[in-house]
């Protein structure tokens, strides 16, 4: 019915925006999507499609009969379609029995299976989210999509130094990397690249600190990456093996299967669902909490092991052992782009993005902590110091069988969400750098350092050398400390001076200039100590002391890239112009040329641009402290500039001459 065919085909359309690029690319193209949308997406989108169905009764009540005919209808679960197509209305309902002889109400079904029942209930999921307001849905999106596989493992880690002072030093942690997400998503919500051209870290890295800190940004990311891919494929296997009492290799070897069918079929996980299975593990892992809670005492709070003597052996086996885990709860650095494009409907200037990422990540926190205090109170810390793979393993033995299936989904979720972030983020790092690469050779490369990765995990288990928590610990402090806090201050502190955009509202404390440049220089201060005092073997300790290296390194290149000269921008872009000097708005004195008409000459920050323009030229007698002026622009074709940089008094001015294409034209 060509009615229908048009309405799943705008659903499809709609339900693309969190599924494959082939969703994407069939709506555009007019083709039928690779599957028909579900009756879940008819009713998500049902006032989107509203506007194609007939406006008479006859139409919409044949209409009815063959959607009735593809899809089961609960009535109580449909009632935008039953809206969209006027249902309750007498004269469709009139229309529908002259028709079919039958009454309309047939139409619904009134049983539901169980996998029916359990795809509505994650259909009312996606719903709730899809009405929060921009902040608390950011907030969610913070909690659901970041919260770590690696807390797992924290009750591991921390048994030797004490449940209560690694919870002192979760709450230090968490609140530098709560500052240093809000950070991020100010540094992100200021950029035209990533709101215009759709740049990810790396692109916003290159414009904001120069290529080279992009190169460290990425490159150290990646490495993160492909160390949570790993302790997420051995803490799997190891969890999977002691449940069915079946090798370990086995499991790492169904783990490297189903990798690759997801990667060579383009199967990923978007963030859409990505955050649906995160809001369903967020929720066992408070009720694991709370199920721990009330059978604390098997475990002793008061243990608190921190030494000020022994050297960096008794260091390295109490603090160094739970450092680097604290530090791997926070990972949702590489995805606030993504959670950035989710909100960005109802939120298009990211405004809300960089409060409800630190609000979220104070939530992870919270979450973290109470599961950190939970299971060591109810878990004796020799019992978690024996196992190798995660925490929920002895509180299983120590609870009971409710314990092993709440705790087992929530693992198998966590772990499961885990292995798809990492191995995607890991595959498409590595396919960035095969683009000169003949591309039919970049697939098969673009999977060998997930085989690698394998190698590794496979020759872990095999000596029984595997542990879950200890690469946790090394890829925390390694990596995280550079991505996850000094980066992104560095990012905030380069965009508040160079940043395209200007967010409605700004949190002013977030980048105030000591408090990121005290951030950067205690990360940067904490490999030194760790490589120094703290890890015992070489290895660790040079591996630390080398990122801290890179850490200067990377304060060094962003300065000599002109990170933090200010700059002023003059913009041409979504129909407006604007001027950003410094990070705010700056009015100038300018003048707007029209085909066939008088210029337009206004004195104002921005505006809009009319149709016919053919050039702007702008005039300052100050620039915020800006030191240079550059011309930005995005989906405007530009045919020449001649910008004129700031004089001794400050005094400047730029040109732009419009081509045959730009503009409203």
């Amino acid at each position: 019915m060509p009615h229908l065919d048009a309405i799943e085909h705008r659903a499809a359309g709609l339900a693309a925006r969190t599924r494959d690029r082939a969703y994407v690319e069939a709506f555009r193209e007019h083709r039928s999507p690779p599957r028909r949308p579900r009756v879940h997406d008819l009713e998500r989108y049902a006032a989107d499609w509203a506007p194609l169905v007939p406006d008479n009764a006859e139409a919409r009540a044949e209409l009815a009969h063959a959607l009735g005919g593809r899809h089961r209808l609960p009535r109580d679960r449909v009632p935008a379609i039953r809206a969209a197509l006027r249902l309750d209305d007498a004269a469709v309902r009139a229309a529908y029995q002259r028709r079919y002889g039958a009454s309309l109400d047939e139409l619904f079904t009134t049983r539901l299976g169980l996998g029916e029942r359990a795809r509505w209930l994650v259909h009312a999921l996606a719903g709730s989210l899809d009405r929060l307001p921009p902040f608390w849905l950011t907030v969610v999106l913070t909690v659901a999509v970041t919260l770590p596989v690696s807390l797992l493992g924290l009750p591991i880690a921390a048994s030797a130094m004490g449940a209560l002072p690694a919870l002192a030093l979760l709450g230090v942690v968490g609140l530098v990397m709560s500052i240093a997400m809000g950070g991020l998503g100010e540094a992100i919500a200021r950029s035209g690249e990533v709101r215009y051209r759709h740049a990810f870290l790396g692109g916003l890295a290159t414009q904001l600190i120069g290529a080279r800190g992009s190169i460290v940004l990425t490159g150290t990311g990646g490495v993160r990456s492909a160390m949570a891919l790993l302790a997420g494929w051995i803490g799997l296997s190891i969890g999977a093996a002691e449940v069915t009492h079946t090798p370990r290799g086995i499991w790492a070897g169904l783990i490297l299967a189903a990798v690759i069918v997801m990667l060579t079929r383009g199967a990923k996980l978007a963030l859409g669902t990505v955050a649906l299975f995160g809001v369903v593990a967020t929720a066992l892992v408070l009720a694991a909490t709370a199920l721990a809670f009330l059978h604390a005492g098997p475990g002793n709070l008061a243990h608190a092991d921190v030494p000020t003597g022994g050297g960096n052996a008794a260091l390295d086996q109490t603090v160094g052992a739970a450092l680097g885990v604290v530090l791997m709860q926070y990972i949702g650095s590489v995805y606030l782009i993504g959670i950035r494009r989710e909100v960005g409907a109802r939120d298009p200037d990211a405004s809300t993005l960089a409060a409800g990422a630190f609000v979220g990540t104070i939530v992870v926190t919270v979450i973290v902590g109470l599961w950190l205090v939970a299971v060591s109170a109810a878990v004796p810390a020799a019992d978690l110091r024996a196992t190798s793979g995660t925490a929920i393993g002895p509180l299983a033995d120590e609870i009971g069988p409710a314990m092993a299936v709440i705790g087992g989904i929530a693992a198998l979720l966590l772990l499961g969400m885990n292995i798809n972030r990492a191995a995607v983020a890991v595959h498409q790092l590595t396919l960035e750098r095969l683009s000169r690469v003949a591309p039919r050779l970049q697939p098969l490369l673009g999977l060998v350092p997930v085989l690698l990765l394998f190698g590794i995990a496979e020759t872990l288990l095999d000596v029984g050398d595997a542990s879950f928590s200890s690469i946790l610990t090394i890829s925390g402090v390694v990596t995280n400390v550079l991505v996850g806090a000094a980066i992104p201050m560095l990012l905030l502190l380069a965009a508040r001076r160079r940043g395209e955009l200007v967010p409605e509202r700004v949190w002013q404390w977030l980048g105030w200039p000591p408090l990121a440049w005290a951030i950067v220089a205690a990360a940067i201060a904490a490999l030194v100590v760790v490589g120094l005092f703290v890890w015992d073997d070489w290895g660790s300790r040079s591996a630390a002391l080398a990122m801290a290296v890179v850490g200067a390194a990377t304060v060094w290149w962003a300065a000599r890239a002109h990170a933090f000269r200010p700059r002023c921008v003059v913009e041409l872009v979504d129909g407006r112009w604007a001027v950003v000097a410094g990070g705010r708005t700056l009015a100038v004195d300018a003048e707007l040329s029209y085909d066939g008409r008088d210029p337009t000459r206004v004195h104002a920050s921005g505006g809009a641009l009319g149709p016919g323009l053919s050039g702007l030229r702008v005039h300052g007698d100050a620039a915020n402290g800006a030191e240079e002026v550059a011309v930005w622009r995005a989906g405007v074709e530009v045919a020449g500039t001649d910008v004129s940089q700031p004089d001794i008094d400050g005094a400047w001015s730029a040109s732009v001459e419009v081509g045959p294409r730009g503009g409203n034209r």
